[in-house]
Parts: structure tokens; sequence; C-alpha cells
């Protein structure tokens, strides 16, 4: 019987023993004795007795327990049996046994905000019905969040999205886009049953209503809060302020007094520099697939953290998700996520499981799975803050950030002493790839529009200036100054404000995904992996084909030559997670040349195309990762005779005598040679030794060889003949 659950409420408990028994004072147990070794107690030896009538049957050496009263619902109870011993003197230790009673009572709903009768209900913050109990259909299944749109209803008809927590205790609904304000309604939630199969007999619901408030559309052009033709049907002083999906930023310049301050999707607000906002009831900030709402802060806000609610909309129940808290004080447990939760060690290079009520740190960033949006209640994050970035022989230098504030963080802005010895680049997780944004190249792979932004509620991972077994820390510092308003999330949209150097962009595209890979051209660059390459991020959706060059044995997403040379040949490497029929393209060429001629080899096929002239290349392929299947040519008017001077405080010499090339460099700081054939086609590269003759050996290879040299501030090249 121990550890049993379910036990009746009316059960009479019997202990059979097998042998007449005594105590350890070779006293006889008898009927008029039994009390003396055995205890009947609420939860665990020495809880609360239970009354109950205890006798014993001394032919049959049976004990019976036969409770007053019927047992509570639900009630763990222990039975404590003293030590005892048979006529031989066996001995049988204290013992222990406990039993759970069963649940006959339906669940109790509990309509927590807002109650029966309130008034001045916001008509946009989330709505909270909560359970004694974990709860399901009257059918025996779960409660899923689709299901909670047919079991909820509003009286007059609102639309709404929901959810329910882990443990299923808990419902969160959220108007969309909002309700109508002065507004009665009554909520009605279905009779649910719990997991005993106790059902509700009958509906809950309540009745409220919603407060007044103030619709700002921006009409008037002039961003002002206090311009009484920004609002729908002007301003009411006392009412609240809804900041409406998608429309022109609001500005507060005067102090103001206002209960609710609701800003949706996409709304921005700024409180300007010099200014009071005190918002006497709750401040609300809401998320959808669109983007979230956003808030910069330059002035002063005054608002009860407890009234502090802040959305992150959840895209893809299946697919980890990238975030961040901008609150202080967030915890797994508080935030609603339904999922596991992690945070990447740059010290290990291993991905650590968060606990329930370990505090998630503002500018760290996780990773986690929940099929609920998430909410954050608490004090906003303020003020500067920064993260370490390690690079480690474990890490390769990659750190989980994460943007602590409810506007986005603008990475241009950021100066370079708060980019203290980390990478001018950063990687963002959207739709299950990665997109990345360099400033070295001004290239920026699967962004468009505003590129530079990463959202309010994102993490980002950033890598410190880390080279191949080293040991380096680099800081991060951001602050309030370096803000710009939301303009998507999980960059479904932006574009850099950079200066890109010369390149061209592909794309894998499967089932709607698209993931592109750069290839970019900049004196600046080296034929060696360099500033100007970006390593490719694998991420984890199934539809994917991620394109990749590799240079170094590091698989690039953005990859960058000193110059293009006609007929130079780039393999192309792919992984996907999936079989099927893919697409390769040319989403974009910046800066390159009229009429050049991007050719794609697929060297399994054994098939050329022209991309220009053809648009795209399908080809089908197994779930794999192939360093060599494709190469891209690049064909165009760009001139092979490339004997350049050499600038003339500079001294190099190359020549060949029979199979030996000589390189003789001086003066050349951090020299470095490529050699093509004369089709373009990449032979050899290595570094130089300076103020040395570097010979090379070409191994029987004969023709017109192409030799590039360069260094810092330097670029050479000349034409050999192998013999």
């Amino acid at each position: 019987m121990n550890a049993s659950v379910d036990i009746a409420l009316d059960k009479t408990i019997t202990i059979t023993f097998t042998e007449a028994i005594y105590n350890t004072t070779d006293e006889l147990i008898t009927n008029s004795n039994i009390s003396s070794i055995i205890s009947f107690t609420e939860s665990n030896s020495g809880g609360t007795p239970v009354a109950a009538t205890i006798s014993y049957d001394e032919i049959n050496y049976v004990i019976t327990i036969d409770p007053t009263d019927n047992l509570k619902e639900l009630q763990l109870y222990n039975i404590e049996l003293s030590d005892l011993q048979d006529a031989d003197g066996n001995l049988r230790s204290t013992s222990n046994t406990t039993f759970t009673t069963e649940d006959t009572t339906p669940p109790t709903t509990t309509f927590v905000d807002p109650q029966n009768d309130d008034t001045n209900v916001s008509i946009g913050a989330p709505l909270e019905i909560s359970f004694n109990e974990s709860v399901r259909k009257l059918d025996n299944t779960p409660i899923s969040n689709t299901d909670l749109e047919s079991i909820i209803t509003f009286s007059p008809a609102a639309t709404f999205t929901a959810t329910i927590n882990a443990s299923n205790d808990g419902i969160l609904i959220y108007p969309y886009p909002y309700l109508s304000s002065e507004t009665e309604y009554t909520i009605t939630i279905d009779p649910v049953e719990d997991y005993s199969g106790n059902e509700q007999i009958a509906s809950s619901s309540i009745t409220f209503t919603t407060a007044k408030f103030n619709i700002w559309n921006g009409n008037a052009g002039d961003n002002d809060f206090s311009n009484s033709a920004n609002y729908e049907i002007g301003y009411t002083y006392g009412a609240g302020v809804l900041v409406a999906a998608n429309e022109p930023l609001m500005i507060i310049s005067d102090d103001a007094n206002i209960p609710h301050l609701i800003i949706e999707p996409l709304a921005k607000v700024t409180i300007a520099s010099g200014t009071t906002v005190t918002l006497s009831d709750e401040l609300t900030i809401i998320s959808d697939a669109s983007g979230s709402g956003s808030l910069i802060i330059d002035g002063t806000l005054s608002v009860s953290s407890s009234k502090i609610n802040i959305q992150q909309n959840i895209t893809d129940a299946s697919q980890y998700e990238f975030v961040s808290p901008p609150v202080q004080g967030a915890t797994h447990a508080s935030i609603g996520a339904d999922g596991a939760i992690y945070s990447w060690n740059n010290q290990t290079g291993n991905w650590d499981s968060q606990t329930t009520d370990a505090s998630l740190n503002p500018m760290s960033g996780y990773i986690l799975k929940s099929s609920n949006d998430l909410l954050y209640n608490g004090a906003l994050n303020r003020g500067s803050f920064s993260i370490d970035a390690k690079g480690t022989p474990k890490n390769s230098g990659f750190t989980l950030a994460g943007n602590p504030y409810t506007a986005s963080i603008d990475w241009d802005l950021i100066a370079s002493e708060d980019k203290f010895n980390i990478k001018d680049k950063f990687w963002i997780y959207k739709d299950g790839i990665y997109a990345n944004h360099d400033v070295s190249t001004g290239i920026d792979t699967d962004l468009e529009g505003d590129a530079s932004l990463i959202p309010s509620g994102h993490a980002f991972w950033i890598q410190a200036n880390w080279s191949e077994g080293e040991t380096v820390t680099g800081t991060l510092s951001v602050n309030e100054t370096y803000l710009a308003h939301n303009e998507t999330s999980y960059l479904k949209s932006g574009s850099s404000a950079n200066e890109a150097i010369p390149h061209i962009k592909l794309a894998g595209i499967h089932n709607g995904v698209q993931c592109e890979k750069a290839i970019g051209f900049t004196p600046n660059a080296s034929e060696f992996y360099d500033d100007y390459d970006t390593p490719r991020f694998f991420g984890f959706s199934p539809d994917a084909i991620e394109l990749y060059s590799i240079v170094e044995d590091k698989k690039l997403a953005i990859n960058s030559y000193p110059e293009l040379i006609n007929n130079m040949v780039i393999p192309l490497g792919y992984k996907t997670r999936s079989s099927g029929t893919f697409t390769i393209r040319i989403n974009n060429m910046t800066k390159m040349e009229d009429g050049l001629q991007v050719l794609l080899t697929d060297h399994l096929e054994n098939t050329v195309i022209d991309l220009n002239s053809e648009g795209s290349y399908e080809f089908t392929s197994e779930a794999t990762s192939s360093d060599d299947r494709f190469s891209i040519q690049l064909i165009g008017d760009v001139s092979t005779d490339v004997d350049t001077p050499a600038t003339d405080d500079k001294s190099i010499n190359i020549y060949s005598i029979e199979s030996t090339l000589y390189i003789k460099v001086d003066n050349i700081k951090n020299p470095e040679y490529t050699l093509y054939n004369i089709d373009g086609k990449l032979i050899d590269m290595d570094r130089l030794n300076p103020q040395s003759l570097n010979h090379i050996e070409m191994n029987g290879q004969k023709g017109i060889f192409i030799v590039k040299v360069i260094g810092d501030g330097f670029v050479t090249s000349k034409k050999v003949v192998i013999n």
C-alpha cells in the first residue's frame, strides 16, 4: 500500500501479520494495547493526528483503522508502526506507510484579473484566469492554445489569442487588437474537468467594464502626444492611451499623468529628455508575429513594477527561440515558458539548462521552446549593461548576448570603444536560420531594410577577436543612447546602412525558407580567413538549405577576396536537414561589372547553369552536408594582364626557374601570396617570409600562372611561365 494514490475517502485500513506480535519489552500486543504501537497522522510522521478507532483481531493478527470522519481529498496520510518482534525475538523495525486520498471535487475557476463587476479595465492588457488544479477538456484530452479560442467567449464578441500554462492551471487572454473602450463585457469559459475526471457542471463567467482610452493614430503628423488631432476622436484627459499598431511615432515631451499606456506591435513611443510620465495603472507592450511595440525613455517613467506587462511573441513552438529579458528579476517560471531554457556557457562552449527559479540576467541571451507567448513582469532594465565575450579553443570566441531594452539596439550606433576586442558583426536567429550583419564588408545576409537593428527581447551572437589556440576576452557595452525603435521582429526584414563592398549574393531556397551566402571583393581582404569573412552559423530549420564556401577549414556565410579575377572558381558547399528539391539563385549583385557571368556547376550531375540568364537552378538532394558538389565560376570583362608595379618604397621580385617559383619580399608587412592558373582557378596560397627569398615548388605543373602578393597596404600581381 505504501505511496498508493486515489484512496477512497471512506476507506477502512487494515494491516495483517502472519503471527502474534510483541513490543520490544516482550509484551504481547492485544486489542487493549494496540494503540501504543501505531499512529495515524496527516502528511508524515509527527503530523496532525487523525481521529480513528483502532482495533486488533488477536486470532487473525489484523489491525483495523476506522477513521471517525471521511478522510480529506488529495491529502497525504502516514501510518507509523513502532518496533515489533515475534515470539522468537525477530525484530521488525519502526516503519512508515503513506498514501494519498482521491480527488472527488470539480476544479474551481477564478477570474484573477479582471474580477466580476470591475470597472476601468484596460482594453489591451492580458486577462488572467486560474484554476485550483490542473484541468483538461471534458473528453479527457489536454487543452491546447487553439482550443481556448472556442472554450472562451466574449459578449459582445471580441477577437483574442490565449495561452494555457505548462501546469494546465492558468490561462492568459490577449485581446487582439484591443477591446472597445467604455464597454461592458461578459467573458465566459466552458466547463472543464480535473485529471481525476471530476467535471464542472456549468460554465463560469464574469462581467466587467473597460476604461476610456484615447486611441493614437498620429494623423496630425507632428508626433506630439499633447496634440488632440493625433487621436481618433480627440484626447480626453484622465483616460488611458493606446498607441495603435504601425502608427507614427508618439513623442511625449510634456509631463503627463496617465492611468494606462498600451503600445501595440510596431507602435513607437519616446519619452523625451526632461519629461516625466506617471502611469497610475499599467504599462503594456504588445507583441505579435509582425513585431513588438517599442518604448524609448530619454526622460523619466514612473510606474509600479507590478503593473508592467511586456509581451514576447513566440512564432513557432517547434523551433528554438533566442530571447533576452527586458525586465529585472525574470525567471523561467515567471515568464510563462512551458519548455526548457538554456544559456550558452562561453567558458566551456556548452549549453547550460536553467532551473525554473534561476534569474534570467539582463544582456544575457537564452534559447527556449514554448507553446506560449512570453510575458515579462517587473521593473524595466534601464542604464548601461555589458557582457564579456570570451574567446577560447572551446567556443571559437562566440558569446550569446541579449538586448536588455524595450527598443532595438542599433549596432552601428555603438561606439568602437564599447565593442572592445570583439568583431564588428553580429548573428541573429530568425525563421530557423542565422542572419548576420557585417560592418567590415557592409554585407548582410538574409536581412533587408534596417539590418543594424537588434529588436527588443532578442538574443544575438557576438565574437571576440579570437585566433586559433588563443584565450582572449572582449566586452560589448550598451546604453540607452544606442537605441532605435523596433521595425520588425526576429529580423524578418532589415538592411545595412553601411557602404557595402562589391559583392554577389546567392540564395538557397527550400519550402519557402531562404538562406543567403555572399561573395565580396575588397583590396583590404586576403585570400586567408580574416575580418572580411563571416562564419556560417548553421540553424535548426528542417527546410533550410544553407550555402557556404570554405577557407582554412572554416565554413563561411560571407567570403571576401582581394580582387575578382576572370574565370575564378569558388567551391560552394551546402547543408540541408531534409531531402527534397532545392533551388540556388542570385538574389542580387551589388557594384559588380556589367556583363559579369555567374556560372554554377553541379559536379554530381555534370551540369553548368548560367545563373544570370537561367535565373535559378533546381536540384534534388538527400539530407546531407557537401563541401564540393557545386562551384561558382565568375566570367567577365576582368583583365588577366595583371602586372602591377609595387609601391615605390617596397621591394619585391617574382620569377621562375624551371619548376620553382621564387618570390623575394622586402619591406612588406604580413606578406601573403596566391597562385592562379590562366583560367583564374586558385592553385595555391600561403604566407610569405618577409626579408627572404621564398621558394615555391610547382610539383610538375606547367603553363602560365598569375602570382599575386599582398601585404599591409600593398598588392601586386605578375604573370609567370613554368616550363
